[in-house]
């Protein structure tokens, strides 16, 4: 699993394959799709491109360590370990993206928990 990191440097979450798991691994939050990320719903949040996590405007509100672009990112707390993943659900037909913004340097105003409404 990769680690997903926020505007502090914290992980917040992992990412295994197209899905993103909770700090357990314990329940699927959501997952990919092209550059889309998708709530278990199938319900648009943002987008995830370069390794970074962006609310619908472009604006980056996570990253993972392969993240290239973007605003300045910060010193990265030590990754706890990483959980054993769950089984993902079925996952549904993600509802349509608008298009895709932008890029944006900058961070965005949600912090993770209010992009992937844990």
């Amino acid at each position: 699993m990769i680690a997903i990191f926020d505007r502090r440097g914290v992980v917040r979450a992992w990412l295994d394959k197209e899905y993103v798991y909770n700090l357990e691994g314990s329940k699927v939050l959501g997952f990919l799709d092209n550059e889309g990320v998708f709530n278990v719903h199938g319900e648009p949040l943002g987008f995830f491109s370069t390794g970074f996590f962006r609310d619908k405007s472009g604006f980056v509100v996570a990253f993972i360590d392969s993240a290239l672009g973007g605003p300045r990112l910060p010193e990265r707390q030590q990754e706890p370990f990483s959980p054993l993943g769950v089984v993902p659900p079925l996952t549904p037909l993600p509802t349509r993206l608008s298009a895709v913004p932008g890029p944006r340097a900058d961070w965005s105003s949600l912090d993770w928990r209010d992009f992937i409404r844990d």
